[in-house]
């Protein structure tokens, strides 16, 4: 909808992403060798209105449904805010962003789950994607960008708690920046470089946990630790990719130091890479503003005619838990994957994973499981 002056806009979109896994998990030393039963899911129900107040002034409000097993109300569960903030334009390069939104880390953690080549993120992922660090913070960013030389782009922000405890935000802050360079960023050419850097301060020391998802949410952690009586968290993040026609690659190392209330201080590492080819001739699409990659495009989609765009990939990814008395374990995954671009909204894809994890809870008895996972998703977005 939009007003007759074009001063006030309003858009309503969504997405659906329907999941389903087989787990196959055998312990090294034969005493487990089980099969997961089929398990589905709703993965991603949501519901978003976007829009511009005045042209200068555009919003994003967007809530999740989903998250629930099909065995669980059809998979449809309570809404949760997952975007909710507003973005002034009015500068001719400089945003500024205010609200509940993503923390600017990580190139991997930037781009939208629509647009990832992977079904679900690598290990490093896990750095940030929990209750107490956060992927997501309510705070304010600004974002600024060039290409008078070069291609760049920057974002740095200041944060509270999470949306569900405001209350703390004044107990739990953060701050994070990125920044990204592009020295080529054609249409199907790109060098990108970038880094990373969230630091987050917790008032009450609380307990740190890291839990592990193996690249499969809906697959059960193999490896994870609690951490007490933390005091702060520092992360550091390298990024580097490239788009060579129907080729890409990228590839990102994460390291994690954790000052505790004792004044020691524990660090985890973890790294991954990857790479992609389509095999119908197209491109990833690279956004130099912003430093992310967006939606993929097919050359010739079904509904013109044509057979969509197909895409094949491959990732290493490894995280590291063990370190100066925390033995929360290593994991190492190898995932192959294919996706099928139906049409600009439409995508069905595969993924196999094998995971090997070294469990060390137990400081006396390593335990390591080897993990065939069978993952795919229908994803619709509009």
């Amino acid at each position: 909808m939009k007003s007759t002056d074009g001063n006030f806009t309003l858009n309503l979109g969504g997405q659906i992403q329907a999941d389903f896994v087989s787990t196959h998990i055998n312990n090294i030393n034969g005493l487990l060798n089980h099969i997961n039963d089929l398990r589905l899911d709703l993965r991603r129900a949501r519901i978003n209105i976007t829009g511009s107040l005045y042209k200068d002034w555009h919003y994003r409000f967007e809530n999740d449904f989903g998250g629930n097993g099909f065995d669980d109300n059809l998979g449809i569960k309570n809404p949760v805010l997952t975007n909710g903030f507003f973005k002034f334009t009015g500068f001719k390069s400089v945003n500024f962003v205010l609200g509940y939104q993503k923390v600017p880390f990580s190139l991997e953690s930037i781009v939208g789950n629509n647009w990832t080549t992977f079904q679900e993120r690598s290990l490093t992922n896990s750095f940030i994607n929990n209750s107490v660090i956060g992927r997501r913070r309510l705070g304010v960013v600004i974002e600024t960008f060039g290409d008078r030389w070069i291609h760049w782009a920057a974002q740095t922000g200041f944060y509270g708690a999470g949306f569900s405890n405001i209350g703390q935000s004044t107990d739990n802050w953060g701050a994070s920046g990125r920044i990204t360079f592009a020295p080529i960023a054609k249409p199907n050419q790109v060098i990108h470089i970038g880094g990373s850097i969230y630091y987050r301060d917790f008032e009450h020391s609380p307990n740190l946990s890291f839990i592990v998802s193996p690249e499969s949410h809906l697959t059960d952690q193999l490896i994870g630790t609690n951490i007490a009586e933390t005091k702060n968290t520092l992360i550091l993040n390298g990024e580097i990719s490239t788009v060579l026609g129907v080729f890409h690659a990228q590839s990102e190392y994460t390291d994690t130091q954790i000052e505790r209330k004792n004044n020691s201080q524990v660090n985890f590492d973890g790294w991954y890479t990857q790479a992609g080819y389509f095999l119908t001739g197209e491109s990833r699409n690279y956004i130099p503003r912003k430093g992310v990659y967006g939606q993929t495009n097919p050359n010739h989609p079904i509904n013109q005619g044509g057979w969509g765009a197909w895409e094949i990939a491959v990732r290493y990814s490894t995280i590291d838990l063990n370190n100066k008395g925390i033995y929360g374990g290593e994991e190492h995954n190898l995932t192959l994957g294919m996706n099928w671009w139906i049409t600009h909204n439409a995508l069905l894809r595969a993924n196999y994973i094998y995971a090997i994890a070294d469990n060390n809870d137990q400081i006396l008895s390593s335990v390591q499981d080897h993990v065939d996972i069978f993952m795919m998703r229908a994803q619709l977005n509009f």
